[in-house]
């Protein structure tokens, strides 16, 4: 019998796909779901751009920029846990993330401490949460996030989450308080900080992947 020619088959994954796989589905959906977030938020804030900046989306905006600002950098830690403990059963992976992220919660100094990369990305300098327990006058719980680039400096306005969702019924009160220049801020913020997530991720399953070889 004639011996049959074995044909090389081409591998058209991209590079870094094991170590895509060593990443659970769960932590995939996260980031899309922060990427999704910003998504939302540009339409709104384009949708509010056409009605002559009203604010009638501002609220909304600021919502899914909580959410989103907080998710982005968790999704990165957790691929972060997903990478280091690559051997474990996926129930510990699980099991090691969702302690990590809710000890994390929705303290946006601490999730970008744990991506300092990132963080330096993003030209973040500092992070100050302020509410009415640091001032009294104040009706608005918020994160303001300093950024100090080369030709401008600026602060971004992140609503802590529950203030986001509850207002002034929320357990630390909130009462919104948005200008057109801070969902600008904001809007273009939330763009960078989801590109800089995509080429962090991929650079980390990058390097697992360059380790994984030698």
């Amino acid at each position: 019998m004639k011996k049959k020619k074995i044909t090389k088959v081409k591998n058209n994954m991209k590079n870094g796909s094991f170590g895509r796989n060593r990443v659970i589905g769960e932590v995939y959906y996260l980031e899309f779901l922060g990427h999704d977030f910003v998504k939302s938020a540009q339409l709104l804030s384009e949708e509010n751009s056409k009605k002559g900046g009203t604010g009638e989306y501002f609220s909304s905006i600021m919502f899914l920029a909580s959410q989103a600002v907080e998710l982005l950098p968790k999704s990165l830690i957790a691929v972060d846990i997903c990478l280091k403990r690559n051997n474990e059963s996926l129930e510990e992976i699980r099991s090691a993330i969702k302690r990590k992220l809710s000890c994390l919660g929705h303290n946006l100094d601490d999730i970008f401490c744990e991506v300092p990369e990132l963080k330096r990305a993003l030209k973040i300098t500092s992070i100050k949460r302020v509410n009415s327990k640091n001032n009294a006058n104040f009706l608005i719980d918020e994160f303001r996030l300093q950024i100090d680039e080369p030709k401008e400096q600026k602060q971004i306005r992140i609503k802590y989450l529950e203030g986001a969702r509850y207002g002034m019924f929320a357990k630390t009160k909130d009462i919104g308080g948005y200008s057109m220049k801070d969902i600008e801020n904001t809007v273009a913020f939330l763009k960078k900080l989801s590109e800089e997530t995509n080429k962090f991720r991929a650079d980390m399953i990058t390097e697992f992947d360059n380790n994984i070889k030698k």
